[in-house]
């Protein structure tokens, strides 16, 4: 990721979302949410402005004492110096020369699968490179070797995951961020099934997509919130599952598509998923060393390739014995809650598009355990029936 100098200016776009203003970092992919003032202090400091003109403005137009304005320019230089240092953190190189792979020729593997008619060949340098990837598409592998269109290779080296995809190279993580390796590794699977290069999706977001075949209700939460058995108990009642945790939104019309992974059933929620689903009991189970959790994994009722329209956004939380609480929420609360766990993509045009996208959907707040009444209201909000 390239990010400028502290003597150069940083563009930034605002973004008007009810009574707050999205402050948008094009060098740095950086989504802010504020209120006036704090959005104008900002913006002038990103872009470089005078320190003098910024002292100027928080003293005439924010009728602040001097001493006052100049602790809060300071304030919010160290906070725009603090993101760009994030921004720079995060960002990911190719790993050191002179790594050496650490796996042999008997440890190295490879799997064919069959994803929306297209053939991938994924090789594993390592059983523990496999173990990121294969279980979720285990229930797509291919027995026969078929010639493939793709061929991804993930090299395991001494302090590194490194991915190469027909023979290109497209990044290095270390060992404890395997999870980006993963979304990288869904992201090129992505962009295969449907043609899109990346600056063609708007975002990839962590959520479970649900779908009636004509749109979709797209569920936030962080880990253990119950997506998966919220995915799981409305798969069972006939709709269809998009994803349990990677969903894809193009740029161009904002159509949320499925990506065809297994939903991840924790080992807390398998007495849950199998009154559905008995299969659950009898399928693999891996191990997670990073979460020190254990998974099986749950094939979609259906894989084939699809893309609707989103009809809303719901942030859920499920909690035993806490009956059913649902309603709406101001469109900045959900905004908070999303963007931290977001790929949203660098292109100008795409920050543009997505908070509309954000500022034209209704959000809702939902914590349950009562399933039967958490279908039964989704089916109304699916219907337009909610009051």
């Amino acid at each position: 990721m390239t990010v400028r100098n502290k003597h150069q200016s940083c563009k930034v776009i605002r973004f008007p979302l009810e009574d707050h203003t999205v402050l948008w970092f094009q060098e740095i992919n950086k989504y802010i949410l504020t209120l006036p003032p704090a959005d104008e202090i900002l913006c002038r400091i990103a872009k470089n402005e005078d320190p003098s003109s910024v002292l100027n403005f928080c003293i005439t137009a924010l009728n602040m004492e001097h001493r006052q304005a100049c602790e809060v320019t300071e304030d919010f230089k160290t906070y725009w110096e603090n993101l760009k240092k994030e921004a720079v953190s995060s960002g990911k190189g190719p790993s050191e020369n002179g790594e050496k792979q650490i796996s042999g020729k008997n440890q190295r593997s490879g799997k064919y699968y069959t994803i929306h008619d297209q053939t991938f060949f994924i090789e594993y340098d390592s059983p523990e490179a496999a173990l990121l990837i294969h279980p979720k598409f285990a229930h797509l592998e291919r027995s026969e070797k078929i010639p493939p269109v793709h061929h991804f290779r993930i090299m395991d080296t001494r302090s590194r995951y490194q991915l190469r995809v027909n023979g290109r190279e497209k990044g290095a993580w270390e060992k404890k961020e395997r999870h980006l390796l993963a979304g990288k590794v869904s992201m090129q699977i992505l962009q295969k099934i449907y043609q899109k290069e990346e600056k063609e999706w708007m975002g990839v977001f962590h959520a479970a997509g649900i779908t009636d075949g004509k749109k979709c209700i797209l569920f936030f939460g962080e880990s253990g919130s119950g997506k998966s058995i919220l995915s799981s108990m409305l798969m069972a009642a006939g709709y269809e599952i998009l994803s349990d945790d990677f969903l894809p939104v193009t740029s161009e019309d904002a159509l949320v598509c499925r990506f065809p992974a297994a939903i991840s059933i924790k080992k807390q929620a398998y007495e849950v998923i199998q009154t559905k689903f008995p299969e659950i009991i009898h399928s693999e189970e891996h191990m997670n060393p990073e979460l020190h959790k254990t998974f099986r994994y749950l094939p979609l009722s259906s894989p084939e390739p699809l893309c609707v329209p989103c009809k809303g956004l719901v942030f859920l939380r499920y909690r035993e014995h806490s009956g059913f609480v649902f309603g709406k929420i101001p469109t900045h609360e959900a905004f908070k809650k999303l963007i931290p766990d977001s790929w949203i993509s660098p292109e100008p045009d795409n920050a543009e598009r997505f908070i509309r996208w954000i500022a034209s959907l209704p959000c809702y707040s939902l914590t349950y355990s009562d399933t039967q009444k958490m279908i039964h209201t989704m089916g109304h909000l699916f219907r337009d029936e909610l009051g």
